[in-house]
């Protein structure tokens, strides 16, 4: 009974020390499944993620949240996010339902627009945010294929 209890223990242990890929602007329940970097110039470029969730309880649906941050002269500017629920079949997909946020990180950036809808197997999000006299419009879709793959 002594070792179950210590099997358990350390199990337990184990368990809360394994570290966790998930960003600030993402539920705690959520895990990296890809990032991409795109460089538009030397200074401005975006990191785009897909977050899903850990544990996935229901055959033929899927969930996940893609984020892509803004980063201009070594600084987030801003957080783009869109959330969707999808269905799959092995034949076709659609999106369900569609979420989004925006986050500001820096001052004098201001949102000016932000929408969240879904079309056929996508969940988008778009938003407008102004920053030093440029406005910037960006539009992040997340897609489910017919086997539930994210992208």
């Amino acid at each position: 009974m002594k070792k179950i209890a210590i099997l358990l223990v350390c199990f337990l242990l184990v368990i809360g020390i394994m570290p966790k890929s998930v960003s600030a602007d993402v539920d705690s329940d959520m895990v990296l499944l890809s990032e991409t970097i795109t460089y538009i110039d030397e200074s401005t470029y975006y990191i785009e993620r897909i977050y899903v969730p850990e544990v996935c309880p229901y055959s033929n649906t899927r969930m996940g949240t893609k984020t892509i941050q803004c980063v201009y002269g070594g600084n987030v500017i801003f957080t783009l996010s869109v959330t969707g629920q999808f269905t799959y079949d092995g034949r076709t997909a659609r999106a369900t339902s569609a979420s989004g946020g925006v986050t500001v990180h820096v001052a004098g950036a201001s949102l000016n627009s932000k929408n969240a809808y879904t079309s056929g197997a996508s969940a988008i999000g778009s938003c407008s945010v102004s920053y030093v006299g440029v406005t910037l419009n960006k539009t992040v879709t997340l897609t489910c294929d017919a086997n539930g793959n994210l992208s």
